[in-house]
């Protein structure tokens, strides 16, 4: 999966899918990989690089609470 962001937006990219939201909303997002590696650990090879890119990225509030 590739991930990228600009000033207002995050972008998630699959391989047959392409998907834009606003960055406020990246700590729900978060949230949702996070559970998801914790529900299926053996999925953890796609989620925990989603979840190291996308950390660093800030909000428009400027954290990731």
């Amino acid at each position: 999966m590739q991930t990228s962001h600009d000033d207002t937006t995050f972008t998630l990219e699959g391989k047959a899918w392409s998907n834009a939201y606003p960055l406020e909303e990246l700590p729900k997002w978060l949230a949702f990989y996070r559970h998801q590696k914790e529900r299926f650990p053996s999925r953890g090879t796609l989620t925990t690089p989603i979840l190291r890119r996308c950390r660093s990225w800030p909000t428009s509030s400027g954290s990731l609470t």
